[in-house]
């Protein structure tokens, strides 16, 4: 059996079934331990981040307020309702400002949208060879990359995170001859947008 694509029984919560290593819970938690552990000049400029996006001063984010804020800093693949709704924790149609800095987790930290369904992708991922050699990005979820639910230029080599990023630090033994043997190996860069201040200051 393959267990790279085996459902996960005991992740209900996870609509897709694929147990991921990191769900948006935890990308929460990890963003609001940044944010605690932070100097205070780097959590003013966290609040200068929320207050950017919340024209009205209400203390919440509209999905207008949301949509407004990512075209004006040219974060178009993510400027859509289903990610909006994917970060929205409570459902309530409003980001509050723990949803908004996890949203600036996930700009920081360079996680990837599927090429196939458009979500964003919170755990392991497949990535296009040949347009990682490009200065290209093209990712998908296991289940995505799996049941082909892509269109991609015909491109037909890909390798998951994990396994490029065990090849650079020369982890991983040497395998067998085998139809993966012709791959070239190293991990995918992270493209990380520079329009915020404090972007910087929350390298681990």
């Amino acid at each position: 059996m393959n267990l790279l694509f085996t459902r996960s029984k005991k992740k209900k919560k996870n609509p897709e079934g694929f147990g991921f290593m990191a769900s948006m819970e935890e990308m929460r938690q990890t963003a609001m331990t940044y944010y605690k552990t932070v100097p205070k000049h780097v959590k003013k400029l966290a609040d200068e981040f929320f207050s950017a996006m919340d024209d009205n001063r209400d203390g919440k984010i509209s999905l207008h307020e949301f949509a407004a804020f990512m075209s004006e800093q040219g974060y178009d693949a993510m400027n859509n309702q289903s990610f909006f709704d994917q970060i929205n924790k409570n459902k309530s149609g409003n980001l509050d400002f723990e949803d908004v800095i996890t949203l600036f987790y996930i700009l920081k930290s360079g996680r990837p949208l599927c090429g196939g369904c458009r979500k964003l992708i919170e755990g392991l991922y497949f990535t296009c060879v040949k347009c990682y050699y490009e200065n290209k990005s093209f990712c998908l979820h296991p289940k995505c990359f799996e049941g082909g639910k892509y269109v991609h230029h015909g491109h037909a080599e890909f390798l998951d995170n994990y396994a490029l990023l065990q090849r650079q630090k020369g982890l991983m033994a040497t395998p067998k001859p085998s139809k993966f043997s012709r791959f070239k190996h190293s991990f995918p860069a992270q493209v990380l947008p520079h329009r915020l201040k404090w972007f910087p200051h929350l390298t681990p």
